[in-house]
């Protein structure tokens, strides 16, 4: 696999409206229905849309089943929020956490991806902009205060390149890995 391509875990953002409708055609002759009917039911476009995110669901739960294996003490979630006010810098820690509760979301759109630099990352779309978020796994050996300076070195926008490098590491790898994708 090219190196440079994002590796898309799950997303929603290429939603198209007739191509639903014809999967929702298809699924409705295969479920029983007359095909006139099954045209004349896809003429609804919130039904099309309520079959598209219901599948879409049970993919998510497939993915997230697919990384509850991936289970890690700490998990640094850096992130860009896009708010009414402009765009804002946080940070959190999950703890106890599997990268299958990473996969939640309320944002309309969502992405989950690893990228060309290995780093696993998402990316959601709402009513008042765009959030990114950046997730890394806290090494064993760092201590509650090392973690609080990185975490203040990310809130106040400083450069926190080198101890991020240092204190986390990089879950794209593992990832992948799970997927059988070579990084």
């Amino acid at each position: 696999m090219d190196k440079n391509v994002k590796k898309t875990i799950w997303s929603n953002y290429d939603f198209n409206l007739e191509q639903e409708r014809k999967n929702f055609i298809e699924f409705l002759i295969d479920n029983g229905i007359s095909k006139e009917e099954a045209k004349k039911e896809a003429q609804d476009d919130s039904q099309v849309f309520d079959f598209y995110s219901e599948n879409l669901g049970y993919c998510l739960d497939d993915e997230r089943m697919n990384l509850d294996h991936l289970y890690y003490n700490r998990i640094l979630v850096i992130g860009k929020l896009g708010l009414w006010n402009g765009v804002k810098t946080g940070c959190k820690v999950e703890i106890n956490k599997t990268l299958g509760d990473m996969l939640y979301s309320e944002c309309d759109y969502c992405e989950w991806y690893v990228d060309e630099d290995d780093e696993f990352k998402f990316k959601g779309a709402h009513h008042d902009g765009e959030n990114n978020y950046t997730y890394r796994k806290v090494n064993d050996d760092v201590d509650d205060e090392q973690l609080e300076t990185l975490y203040n070195m990310i809130l106040r926008e400083q450069d926190y390149s080198e101890l991020l490098n240092e204190y986390t590491t990089k879950l794209g790898p593992e990832i992948l890995e799970r997927y059988g994708i070579k990084a």
